[in-house]
Formats: structure tokens, C-alpha cells, sequence
């Protein structure tokens, strides 16, 4: 199956502007012969909560909108929008994995919220893991900071992904660190890790978050199939071939050997 990650550039609250880019970013990725591509954490937004918010409770659906790209473009898609349930006070963020006929096939919401900008004062809190089986491919979900949390990807693991799709927001200057936290997911999980990160610089006030781009797609031995450019807009395709992850597993039986009985004593 041929994977496309985009590497876009969020406008802060600008939706149709950036709805319109992600749209042409999918054509793009179709027409190189993209079966499934990977949209960035809040791509058709950005990180204005409160904004955010008065846009959903005004009427702005953006799972329609994300939906409408998958359909339009006759492409498995995967991405991260704000979503509010009713009776809420705050939107979950909530990635979302649709068929080429626009339906949404399964949703995650971010369990780990980032302590260090207050996200848990904005956003609600997800409370499950999420695999979808599908017939290609067993697949895993997870958002930005859930990298730093190695549980919830052997928990991924042990429900058999073959492949665990990640959207971001990973600033500068911890690009390494993304780099490696991917790698290591998809070693210690041996499944493929595809991780589509934002690129270009979010203005908050006075203050300002550059994201570092890289996005890349691993396999389960941990090398890049395909890597996005540092910083900037990119489009990259891999090819992935399934049978690696059971190949990884067969060699080396971790999920087998481990003993959580001694671990959380």
C-alpha cells in the first residue's frame, strides 16, 4: 500500500484556506498513487482553542470538511480536528480515519495532553486506545506528545497493528527527539510508524512555535522508507508491504517475552 505523508504549513484560524491546501495536498498525493494519506495535528486550524470552539458552536463542522477530502480525492485518509460533544465545555482532539467513500471507519482522542502549554485547560481528554482492523492492515492511532508514552504503543502493539499513523505538531528545537521517539515506537512495537508533523511557525500573542517538520514513515527494523524535509512543505510516498511487521515479530518474539509482572510492582 502506498502511504503519503503531508507536511503542511497551519494558518492559525484561516480554516478554508488551510482545508483548501490539505485538499490540493491530497489530489497531489492520489495522482503519485497515494492509497492512504496522512494529514497533520489540527490541520485545518491550528492551536487557537478558543477560536476553535466559537467555530464548531457557529456551525463549522470539520469532520464534514475532513471527510469531503477523503471522498473527493477516493483516498484513505487519517487527521487530527477539534471535536465537540455535546454537553461539553471543551473540544477533544480528535483523529479521525476515513475511506475513500468519505465514512468515518474509526476516531481517537488524544489520551496524553501536553502539561507544559496547559492543553488540559482547553482540551477534553480521551480515555481509550484505538486499533482498527482492516483488511490490509491492522491499524493504530496516536497524536503528537502520546510518542513520549511507551505504554499506550506496546498496548497498540499487543492488539496486533501493523501500523501505528501519528499526527503532529513537533516544534524546534526537539526534532531529534521526534525523530528518535518514531524509531523506537516502531522497533520496541515492530510495526510500521507513520508520522505526518506540521511545518512553519504558529504565532500566540508575542510568543511564537516553530515546528520542525521530518515527518517520515519507519519500518518495524526501524529505518526511514521515506523522511520530509526539516522545515517547509512536503509531500513524500512510501510503499509499505505489511508482511514486514509478522516477518519482525516471527524473528524476534518481544511481545512474547515480556513480563509486566514484574514491571509494575
Amino acid at each position: 500500500m502506498k502511504i503519503a505523508l503531508i507536511q503542511m504549513k497551519v494558518e492559525q484560524s484561516s480554516f478554508d484556506i488551510n482545508l483548501q491546501k490539505a485538499q490540493e495536498a491530497a489530489r497531489n498525493a492520489k495522482s503519485q498513487g497515494a492509497e492512504f494519506a496522512i494529514l497533520p495535528e489540527m490541520f485545518a486550524c491550528g492551536f487557537n482553542y478558543g477560536e476553535n470552539k466559537k467555530a464548531i458552536l457557529n456551525g463549522r463542522n470539520f469532520e464534514r470538511d475532513f471527510l469531503e477530502i477523503a471522498k473527493e480525492n477516493k483516498i484513505f485518509l487519517s487527521g487530527t480536528v477539534p471535536h465537540l460533544e455535546k454537553n461539553s465545555q471543551k473540544p477533544s482532539n480528535r483523529m479521525l480515519f476515513a475511506s475513500p467513500d468519505g465514512e468515518i471507519l474509526a476516531s481517537y482522542d488524544k489520551i496524553h495532553l501536553f502539561g507544559v502549554f496547559h492543553e488540559d485547560r482547553h482540551v477534553a481528554c480521551g480515555n481509550r486506545i484505538a486499533v482498527k482492523k482492516m483488511p490490509f492492515a491492522n491499524i493504530g492511532f496516536a497524536v503528537c506528545y502520546d510518542l513520549r508514552f511507551p505504554e499506550m504503543f506496546v498496548s497498540i502493539a499487543q492488539k496486533k497493528a501493523d501500523l501505528i499513523v501519528i499526527s503532529s505538531a513537533w516544534p524546534h528545537p526537539r526534532m531529534e527527539q521526534l525523530r528518535t521517539l518514531a524509531r523506537a515506537r516502531a522497533i520496541e512495537c515492530q510495526c510500521f510508524v507513520a508520522c505526518a508533523n506540521q511545518s512553519g511557525t504558529e504565532h500566540f500573542g508575542s510568543n511564537a512555535i516553530q515546528y520542525c517538520g521530518s515527518s517520515a514513515i519507519i519500518d518495524p527494523f526501524g529505518n526511514a522508507l521515506c523522511e520530509c524535509k526539516k522545515d517547509g512543505e512536503d509531500l513524500q510516498i512510501a510503499d509499505i508491504d505489511f508482511e514486514m511487521s509478522k516477518i519482525a515479530r516471527e524473528k524476534i518474539p518481544v511481545m512474547s517475552d515480556r513480563r509486566p509482572d514484574i514491571y509494575f510492582k
